[in-house]
Formats: C-alpha cells, sequence, structure tokens
C-alpha cells in the first residue's frame, strides 16, 4: 500500500531510483514490485540532488509505454512519458560547462568549517530584481573585478558547470568571471 512516497524505476528489476513520487496524503493504492503506473506532478530537486514529483497523483496507465517526442518546451504535461526519458530529458544539462551572460545580482560570502564560499548571483536585464543563476566562484573574487561588476552590471559572462539548483536557481560551480 503506498502511503506518502513512491520511487519510480527504469525497469521491474531495477534497484536505480531515478525519481521518487510524493503524494500530499496516502492515495491507497496498492502497488507491487513489477506493476506498471503513471503519476502526475510538480518537479523538484530535493535538497540531496534527488529529483522529485510532489504533489503527486497516480493517472490512467497507457496502454504502451513508448518514448515521446518532445523537449522541456514542448511537453504538454499529460502525454505520459517513460521515466527513464523524463530522467534524461530533466537531466540534460547538468554536467555541461557553460557560459551565462546576466546583470549582475550581489555577491555573497559564506565561511563554514569546510571553507569560503563565494557565489555571484545573476538576474536577468528586465527583471534585475529577480535572481536567475548562483555561481559558486573558483576563489575569492579580485577587487578590481568587484569594482567593474558593481559599475557596470549588465552584460556579466560567468561561466561554470551546472550542478542542478542552489537557493531555488540555477547552480553552477566551478565559476570564473569571463569579462570582468
Amino acid at each position: 500500500m503506498v502511503e506518502d512516497e513512491l520511487w519510480l524505476v527504469d525497469q521491474p528489476e531495477s534497484t536505480d531510483e531515478l525519481a521518487t513520487a510524493i503524494f500530499d496524503a496516502p492515495p491507497g493504492v496498492s502497488v507491487r514490485k513489477g506493476d506498471l503506473v503513471a503519476v502526475h506532478g510538480v518537479i523538484e530537486m530535493s535538497w540531496t540532488g534527488d529529483l522529485e514529483l510532489t504533489g503527486a497523483e497516480f493517472v490512467d496507465v497507457p496502454e504502451t509505454v513508448e518514448e515521446i517526442e518532445t523537449s522541456p518546451w514542448a511537453y504538454d504535461g499529460v502525454t505520459p512519458m517513460p521515466i527513464a526519458q523524463f530522467y534524461r530529458t530533466y537531466n540534460a544539462w547538468n554536467g555541461r560547462e557553460v557560459t551565462v551572460e546576466g546583470y549582475y545580482h550581489s555577491t555573497t560570502t559564506s565561511t563554514n568549517d569546510y571553507g569560503t564560499t563565494v557565489r555571484i548571483d545573476l538576474a536577468s536585464p528586465e527583471d534585475t530584481y529577480t535572481k536567475f543563476v548562483a555561481c559558486e566562484m573558483t576563489g575569492e573574487v579580485p577587487a578590481e573585478s568587484n569594482s567593474l561588476l558593481v559599475a557596470e552590471r549588465a552584460g556579466v559572462l560567468v561561466r561554470g558547470t551546472i550542478a542542478g539548483e542552489s537557493f531555488d536557481l540555477v547552480g553552477l560551480e566551478g565559476c570564473t568571471l569571463v569579462n570582468r
């Protein structure tokens, strides 16, 4: 009997959990290992980095489960897709090195037992109050670069590796400033 969570795997005998469906209330449904299920929910990343579908609900299981032609921008949110395809689509950018351009929002420095972390947050020039990207820098930001960030906030280029989320923002690690 499903209580509040259901681990989703690609194959009946697999132990590789690709996502967890988290129900708001016990759905009162029995699921046996190997049963084909279909769930609908809101995509979130847990604090551990695991993929979750929150507010999950069981939906009708399709007659066949086949990969669908889709992208995150074109997906209707209704047509079931196999969990392995969902996992690949969701994680397609994780681990890739990218250069992003944005509006400098702020710098945060945190010190703990593990050392010091410097993070630069970028926003969109059209919405300078809403942060979109959190860039964990490889070290301290030089004073000259810091002055340039504050003096000319638009068009900041940062290079780093996508590492999921950071405080509900796109998280980049190993970041360096490209043009400041």
